[in-house]
């Protein structure tokens, strides 16, 4: 992962992981971490730009951190503490298996 963008949207996608959804849209994310910076006024197209041109200031991209429960820098700078490269710390399914009558 080389850069924010890259980095970003692969917080994202591990936080719908995380949480089992299909897709996180721009406006719910920008509504989750504008809510974790105390209601600080941010626009959806923000979101957009994160994943391809734009590098938030650190106060926002400290809250998309926690948002997507990733280090501050590993999202920044590419630092060890990321989902990346295998999402090794997914939950672990939680339903028995079987193998059928045998």
């Amino acid at each position: 992962m080389d850069t924010f963008h890259e980095r970003y949207r692969l917080a994202v996608k591990y936080l719908e992981i995380l949480e089992r959804a299909s897709t996180i849209s721009n406006v719910e994310m920008v509504r989750r971490v504008a809510e974790e910076m105390g209601g600080e006024a941010l626009t959806p197209s923000s979101a957009s730009r994160w994943k391809s041109t734009a590098v938030p200031d650190l106060a926002v991209l400290g809250a998309i951190a926690r948002v997507c429960r990733v280090h501050p820098g590993w999202l920044a700078f590419g630092e060890a503490g990321g989902p990346a490269p295998d999402f090794v710390s997914l939950p672990q399914a939680s339903s028995p298996l079987s193998a059928g009558n045998g």
